[in-house]
Formats: C-alpha cells, sequence, structure tokens
C-alpha cells in the first residue's frame, strides 16, 4: 500500500477512504503537500481554520502552505480518494438495497450452506467441481502454480493480448500497461491537448490487433503499439455514465458495455456507433442494476455481473434468457466476470476470492489467497486455457494462476 497516500496500513478499501485523524470516513478530502488525505474539517480544528497560512500533516509532520485565501477549502483533492468514495457510495446503496429484500429464511438457508462447505471443502489437486453430495474444491493461490506481477497502480481490468501478454488497466495510474514476461509497455497516459487521453480505467478487451479501455465516461481504441485509433466521445446517442467491463462479441464483432450508471448494456459496432441498449429500467424482464462486467460463451450469448448478486444471461440482440442469484454464501460485490469453455469465474471486490460456476450457476470452487498471496480487492479477471489471471488492485499487482476449468 502507498503510506505516502493513505496514513497507516491499510487493509481494505473501507481503510483506505478513512480519515486518520478521526478514523470515519472522509468527508470533503483534502490533500496536503505530502499526499496525505483528511477530512477538511479535521484540519481545521487541528490548526487549519484559524487564519494560520500553514498546516501541519498529522502524520508525517510536514508543512503545507495554505497559499489560497480560501485555507483549508483551497487545497487540492485527491481525485483517486474520490473515485474511491464513489464507489463505495455505490457499492453501499446496492447492499442496503438487497439487505432490505433478503428474508430471514435465505439467511439462514446460507448459513447452513456455509455450515456444509466447511465440512466439505476438499484440498487443491483433487477433481475439480461439485459432485452428488454437493462438495465444493477450494484452491488455495499458494498452492498452486503462480506468478505475481507487482509495482502496479490499483490495476483493475486484466486482459489477454493476442501475442500472449497481459494487458492491465491501471486505475490509479491512468493509463493501460502491457505485460510480456519481465517487459512492460505502457500507453494512455500521454497528453492530448492538455488532457490525458485516458483518466481511471477501469475494464480491458482485445479485438484482435485492437486494445477498448472504458474510462472516465469514454471508450478509447488504441493499436497494441498503443497509437490511439478512436474514442467515443462525442458519439451521437452514447452518453455514458461510469462504464465498466467491456467486451467484443466473438461472433457479431460489436462491443458490449456495462453502462454501470445507467444501469443498462449498451452495444456498438467497431467503429463505437451506436447501435441499442438492453437490460434499461423500463425493460419487462432482465432489468440491470449496477452492472459491472460481462463476457461471451462459445454459443455467443451475453453473461452480466450485477450488482445484485446476480448473473444475468441474454441472448446478442439482448433478449433476456435467465439469471441465477447467488444466494449460498451471498456473493460480496461481484465486480469481474470472465469465461472459458463455459465455466464462469466471477471476482468478489469485498469478498477477495474468485467463485467458479457452471452456466446454470451451480457453485464448481472458489480461489482464494492467504499470508502474503491473500487477495485484497479482487477487482478483475480473466481466464484463458491455461491461466486465470486476477488483478488484486490494493495490493497493486496482478496474480496468474494455473487454471483447472
Amino acid at each position: 500500500m502507498n503510506e505516502g497516500m493513505f496514513p497507516g496500513p491499510a487493509t481494505s478499501m473501507d481503510d483506505m477512504i478513512k480519515c486518520g485523524v478521526c478514523r470515519k470516513t472522509l468527508q470533503e478530502p483534502k490533500t496536503l503537500l505530502c499526499q496525505h488525505t483528511f477530512c477538511a474539517h479535521c484540519m481545521e480544528e487541528r490548526g487549519g481554520g484559524g487564519g494560520e497560512r500553514f498546516v501541519e500533516c498529522p502524520h508525517c509532520q510536514e508543512i503545507t502552505p495554505l497559499v489560497s485565501a480560501a485555507g483549508i477549502d483551497g487545497l487540492n483533492t485527491s481525485f483517486v480518494i474520490e473515485n474511491l468514495l464513489e464507489i463505495n457510495r455505490k457499492f453501499n446503496e446496492t447492499e442496503q438495497k438487497i439487505n432490505k429484500e433478503t428474508e430471514q429464511e435465505e439467511e439462514k438457508g446460507r448459513e447452513r450452506e456455509k455450515e456444509q462447505l466447511m465440512e466439505t471443502t476438499s484440498r487443491p489437486g483433487e477433481k475439480g467441481g461439485g459432485d452428488s453430495e454437493g462438495k465444493i474444491n477450494k484452491y488455495i493461490i499458494n498452492e498452486t502454480s503462480h506468478s505475481i506481477t507487482s509495482d502496479l497502480n490499483y490495476p483493475w481490468g486484466v486482459a489477454r493480448s493476442a501475442n500472449g501478454g497481459t494487458i492491465v488497466a491501471e486505475w490509479g495510474g491512468d493509463r493501460v500497461t502491457m505485460v510480456t514476461g519481465s517487459k512492460r509497455f505502457y500507453f494512455g497516459s500521454e497528453e492530448k491537448e492538455g488532457a490525458r487521453s485516458i483518466i481511471k480505467p477501469r475494464g480491458v478487451a482485445v479485438d484482435r490487433d485492437k486494445v477498448l479501455v472504458t474510462s472516465s465516461n469514454k471508450i478509447t481504441v488504441y493499436s497494441e503499439e498503443g497509437r490511439l485509433i478512436r474514442s467515443s466521445k462525442g458519439k451521437r446517442n452514447i452518453e455514458l455514465a461510469f462504464p465498466s467491463g467491456l467486451g467484443v462479441h466473438p461472433l457479431n464483432g460489436l462491443v458490449y458495455v456495462t453502462d454501470s450508471d445507467n444501469h443498462r448494456i449498451l452495444v456498438l459496432s467497431s467503429n463505437l456507433e451506436y447501435v441499442k441498449k438492453f437490460g434499461t429500467a423500463d425493460s419487462k424482464r432482465g432489468t440491470t442494476s449496477l452492472p459491472w462486467d460481462l463476457d461471451f460463451d462459445r454459443e455467443g450469448l451475453v453473461y452480466v455481473a450485477d450488482s445484485n448478486s446476480r448473473i444475468l444471461k441474454y441472448s446478442p440482440d439482448g433478449r433476456f434468457m435467465s439469471s441465477f442469484e447467488i444466494k449460498e454464501d451471498k456473493m460480496k460485490r461481484p465486480s469481474s466476470l470472465s469465461i472459458r469453455n463455459d465455466v464462469i469465474h466471477v471476482t468478489e471486490l469485498h469478498g477477495n476470492r474468485v467463485r467458479v460456476f457452471d452456466k446454470e450457476g451451480v457453485y464448481i470452487s472458489c480461489y482464494e489467497g492467504r499470508d502474503e498471496l491473500s487477495l485484497n480487492g479482487s477487482c478483475g479477471v480473466c481466464a484463458d486455457s491455461s491461466h486465470l489471471i486476477i488483478s488484486d488492485c490494493w495490493n497493486n499487482r496482478i496474480i496468474s494462476i494455473s487454471n483447472n476449468h
């Protein structure tokens, strides 16, 4: 964790958005020259609001001059912290809605399933998949063949490139990173007319020799060499609000996007022109609620990870087909989804694990880490023929493990 930004060791997103003075969720966060962030009112109470022309950092004691007549209010705000607070707010709203709709009997059922899981969990190396007795395999990362790519800046979405490299959306670094062995190549952080072409990227997808990225309410397309090709900015009928996941359909070549804050799936042409939308609030069936990611099976069906702890399935033209809700050990904020050989891998941002299901929603297994390989903010996942790649966001790294599915 970057101690220069967050005072004290932060072990979760909740810790990152707490003020180091009052230990409550940050209110009007202000960032000092030392890059530590605190509530504005906490800084005022510690001497920044009484006419002084400087404020001392409570964490490192470095002095920050108050050059603006507005005093503390004139300090800059950490955009990383603001984004974390916004993500936390969205998740909390959805979680509160889910909790209100949860019945007491379902809670008892989940507890019974947890007890059964603890009694029947098998060890790594045993045959994958649930058996007739309902056993579930749990794969512990540090007991499985793995590799780690560290020193990333809050990695979110991950994808495999055509040449076998790993493409990472570095949400905290405002860039996309291509990792091939020990080599790294960066793009998206260049200045274009005074502004970066990518700000807070989240989703990333590959279309042959092109890389598609979601960020700050737009979609950007690059070549694999990092050359900017096109952007959705200014396109008619495309008003994105916190777009997250995206993918290129394997059969029709169209681009599907989870337009999270608009609670819909947006379908675009390869030139990023509007085609259609589905899963909207006016849909009779299959309405989405803060969808975060999507992927396709071998038949071209579209699977969407929804914040209501469920996976929704649609035809390529957006017709709702079915869904399955994760009732057992209720999923904790699904953030990413990847399908390989019709096996569904879903990351949980707060559950710090990857859970594996078949196409009908039958729970097969889960991947977890422990000790030095414990996951902390599992934001993205990508499954290929031999590996499962997980973005361990708050630990600033990605982990690649052997994929037995």
